[in-house]
């Protein structure tokens, strides 16, 4: 009851918290490298633009600093100016090149086809947005124990008989024998074991290159703490496959529910774009605000690799994918095992 009163009192707070602003959305996900953007008498040129449902934009300002800016993080007036040219080669890490574009930003003259400023969210309307997401994952959570805490409590002979029900269902036994599925199924060890077979099984995963099967399997692996906001996946294709696994994974759920299983988590994003760009070969700095830790980076991408390892070996048609997927992703601080 107490737990139901909980799950009403979120909703209730949901209901009050504002959307984000989508007109700051549109416009970031319309920006290309080399925009300039501004408000007021600050100006910045955009070096890059993530992908995802919130993209991200790595900017730089005509003192030659850089920093990375969610869509919501825009001042509110901020316009596109115009457009020039990055120097190539690209290599936004190293001083000498942000001093060369700054300059270049600095005797930049705005357009005349200038875009008109944008209303951007307000402060109060930003926090309502973070809240309102952690407030769900919160609501997801509380569902879950409800739930766990409705089923019958039985045995151990009650709750293998549950599971070989929706193994069954699934296609993984045949009365007491494995099914060819069944037998791949048995060299997975992963928490989400069956989601991600089913996926492969499925063929989901078919056609990908190493980098976004890395970007994919992390969200078999990485569980978000509390307070840690949505992630993205890193590529339209990417994504595409990973609202394909979260059908999947509601259409687990709804079998789970109905045997009055444990539910499975659904695949989360939050680490995809780190293994993607990671295992572009881009470099630790590259990759992370300052407070992403990177001994969670090195742990986070060690459990990648075993699940990555397991895939190799136990699904023939994504062997060679996985197997480079693999090499991609163990170098650096990873290999090392630990923090250079």
């Amino acid at each position: 009851a107490e737990l139901g009163v909980a799950i009403e009192d979120l909703d209730e707070q949901l209901a009050e918290a504002a959307a984000v602003d989508e007109t700051s959305l549109s416009f970031v996900q319309g920006l290309r490298p080399g925009d300039v953007i501004g408000s007021g008498d600050e100006r910045a040129v955009v070096l890059v633009r993530g992908y995802g449902a919130r993209p991200r934009l790595l900017l730089l300002n005509e003192e030659a600093g850089l920093r990375r800016v969610k869509p919501d993080d825009l001042p509110a007036g901020t316009s596109r100016l115009g457009a020039m040219v990055l120097p190539e080669p690209f290599l936004p890490r190293e001083a000498i090149y942000q001093h060369e574009v700054a300059a270049e930003l600095r005797a930049f003259r705005d357009s005349s086809d200038a875009d008109e400023p944008i209303h951007t969210a307000t402060d109060r309307d930003v926090s309502a947005v973070k809240w309102a997401k952690r407030l769900e994952r919160r609501r997801r959570e509380l569902t879950r124990v409800q739930r766990r805490s409705e089923r019958a409590v039985g045995g151990v002979v009650d709750d293998f008989t549950r599971l070989l029900s929706l193994l069954e269902e699934w296609g993984y036994v045949d009365g007491w024998e494995l099914t060819p599925r069944g037998e791949r199924l048995r060299f997975v060890y992963s928490e989400l074991d069956l989601l991600m077979t089913e996926s492969v099984e499925r063929g989901l995963l078919n056609s990908m290159s190493p980098q976004e099967l890395a970007a994919v399997v992390s969200g078999f692996v990485y569980e978000p703490r509390a307070n840690d906001e949505p992630g993205d996946w890193p590529t339209d294709h990417v994504a595409d496959v990973g609202d394909e696994i979260a059908r999947l994974s509601d259409e687990l759920r709804d079998a789970e529910i109905r045997c009055k299983l444990p539910e499975t988590r659904p695949v989360d994003p939050g680490f995809s774009e780190a293994a993607y760009y990671w295992a572009g070969g881009t470099q630790l700095p590259d990759l992370f605000d300052d407070e992403f830790a990177a001994g969670d980076f090195v742990r986070t991408c060690r459990q990648l690799l075993d699940v990555l390892r397991q895939i190799r070996d136990a699904f023939p048609a994504l062997a060679e994918t996985a197997a480079a997927a693999i090499r991609a992703i163990n170098r650096g601080v990873v290999a090392a095992g630990g923090v250079e």
